[in-house]
């Protein structure tokens, strides 16, 4: 996966981040995001912002109790 692309069929693509090159400066979209769903081969590291693991665990445990059920329709 290291060496695959993403290519999309249009414009209305929904690209779940832009990437910054830091040896260039140059952007390019990555990851695919539709509703709760969000695919992509981004490796997160949280020690640099804690708050963040925090908040993705938070709404596991919402999922798992059934607080948020889960609508594939929904933006």
């Amino acid at each position: 996966f290291h060496f695959s692309t993403m290519q999309a069929d249009n414009e209305a693509f929904n690209w779940a981040f832009s990437f910054k090159r830091h040896r260039d400066g140059s952007t390019y979209p990555g990851g695919y995001c539709q509703g709760k769903l969000l695919a992509s081969y981004l490796h997160c590291h949280f020690s640099g912002k804690p708050a963040i693991a925090r908040h993705f665990v938070a709404k596991c445990r919402e999922y798992k109790d059934g607080k948020e059920l889960f609508n594939p329709g929904e933006k």
